[in-house]
This record gives structure tokens, sequence and C-alpha cells, in this order.
């Protein structure tokens, strides 16, 4: 009967480590992207007909690939750290990643400080490489 249980339980941890694996690979792609300080170092972890959806102080806008672009290569005096990141749900087909998640950020902006809270869901297409973001929406 020992053995029996030592078999669950291995087994158990074996999926548990399965799931920590491919959870670790989303959250560590995602980091990847919210601190990057160069577009050139990310550009090829979004699809060209990438879109993100953004409400930010009760007003939304849409930014698209190239606009994310423009974005941040426009802003070069920026110190942004990501102080907390966590994901909160997961769902997965074959082919995409449905990821719901909220982090905290802190950044100076010239003399101006900011310390925000973010909640959103990202929706990553699976590639033999990893993942490529197609839709992002976040609240800040």
């Amino acid at each position: 009967m020992n053995w029996f249980y030592g078999v669950i339980v291995s087994t158990m941890f074996y999926f548990s480590s399965v799931v920590l694996t491919h959870a670790d690979e989303v959250r560590d792609f995602l980091l990847k992207q919210l601190n990057a300080t160069e577009f050139n170092t990310i550009s090829d972890t979004f699809v060209d007909g990438y879109q993100s959806f953004v409400i930010s102080d009760e007003q939304y806008l849409f930014v698209t690939k190239d606009a994310y672009r423009q974005l941040m290569a426009s802003v070069k005096d920026v110190e942004r750290k990501v102080n907390s990141f966590q994901i909160t749900s997961r769902s997965e087909t074959a082919d995409f990643v449905t990821v719901n998640f909220n982090y905290n950020y802190s950044a100076k902006v010239g003399n101006a400080n900011i310390n925000a809270d973010v909640e959103g869901v990202s929706v990553l297409l699976k590639t033999g490489d990893g993942y490529i973001s197609i839709f992002d929406a976040q609240r800040e």
C-alpha cells in the first residue's frame, strides 16, 4: 500500500512540476516584455497585427505594435521597475494561452514619480520557440 501512495505522490509532483514549468515560461515571457527598455529586443514577441487595449484614468486607448515601437523610441529618460508580478489564472488550448495577471510598477519620468497597480489579460499564440503576444487588455 505504501508503494501505491508513493507512486501517487510522485505522479502528482511530476504533473505539478510540468504545470509550474509552463507557468514559469509564460511568466518569464511576460516579464521580458514588461522589463524591456528597447522595443527591438522584444519586437519578435508580438505578432504584426498585435493590439493592446488600455484603460487609465477612466479613458481608454488602443495601441498597435507600431505605436508601441514609436512610444518606446520616443521615451528615453524613463526609469521603470516592476516591483511585483503575479499570474492569477491561466487557460490553455492546443494553440493559445490566456493569462490573467496583475503587477505593480514604479517609474520616474523627468521629475515625476509614478507608482501604479495594473491588472490585465494576455492572449498568446504558442510557437515552437515559446509564445507570441496577440492581444493584451489592461487597467491601470
